[in-house]
């Protein structure tokens, strides 16, 4: 299965936290699967859509943008957070994937707002 993994908190910078599921995502699924990690420059097995993840205040247009390069073949693409769900939208609508939308902590009370 192809996967697209799109993070904007990548790799971990302390305990907890989504970059922490995000990390364990990538590590459990590409053991089994072809999995493309969509986030920022701050890993080397990233491709960088995001500026500097401590400046990102939002999902910009120029993310989407940059995301559309990436469009070929996912059979799912998954957001680890809402700042990635934008990017992630567009991208599994582009490429015809389903999407899978993760929340977590303070992020569902963040949205409604």
């Amino acid at each position: 299965m192809r996967l697209s993994l799109v993070t904007y908190q990548y790799p971990p910078t302390k305990r907890g936290g989504v970059a922490n599921i995000s990390k364990h995502l990538y590590t459990y699924l590409s053991k089994k699967h072809d999995v493309a990690l969509i986030g920022n420059k701050d890993h080397e097995d990233a491709i960088p859509i995001f500026d500097d993840f401590m400046k990102v205040k939002g999902a910009t247009y120029k993310n989407v943008l940059r995301i559309l390069k990436y469009r070929s073949g996912y059979d799912w693409v998954i957001a680890t957070e809402e700042i990635a769900a934008f990017p992630a939208f567009v991208l599994a609508k582009v490429s015809g994937s389903k999407l899978c939308i993760y929340g977590h902590g303070t992020a569902m009370t963040q949205m409604r707002k």
